[in-house]
């Protein structure tokens, strides 16, 4: 029913391919369906919308509607592109964060490394052994 740029479209997101699948499956169809009714629609085994419509419901991308059977919708196709490209944002922020830290951090071991004191070097292929001179 997806096709396959829009699914790749909402896996930049932050999205598996077959979380994309079923949140596009119930945004397209604009229904209230069953999971059976999902795994028909999408494609998607059902074991597999099983483990996938609870983290869609815990992210706040679709709304479950409790009943026998229990029902899923898709939330606003807006507020769930909100949300998806704040939490890209948010690991974005993390990775900024995590990669000044790592920078520092070599920085500190580098410099340690330049302070230690070498006083000669073996040069490979049996040449002389060369004094070095540190500053």
């Amino acid at each position: 029913m997806s096709t396959n740029e829009e699914i790749k479209t909402i896996m930049k997101l932050g999205l598996t391919s077959c979380q994309a699948k079923v949140f596009l499956a119930l945004t397209k169809t604009g229904k209230i369906l069953t999971a059976k009714e999902l795994s028909q629609l999408s494609g998607i085994t059902r074991p597999d919308i099983y483990r996938i419509l609870p983290i869609l419901h815990e992210n706040g991308l679709i709304e479950k509607i409790l009943g026998n059977p229990i029902k899923y919708k898709a939330g606003s196709l807006k507020k769930t592109i909100t949300i998806l490209f704040s939490k890209r944002n948010q690991e974005t922020t993390n990775l900024k964060i995590k990669t000044k830290e790592l920078i520092k951090k070599i920085r500190t071991e580098n410099e340690k490394f330049q302070k230690e004191k070498t006083n000669f070097v073996i040069v490979p292929a049996g040449e002389l052994i060369l004094k070095k001179v540190v500053d």
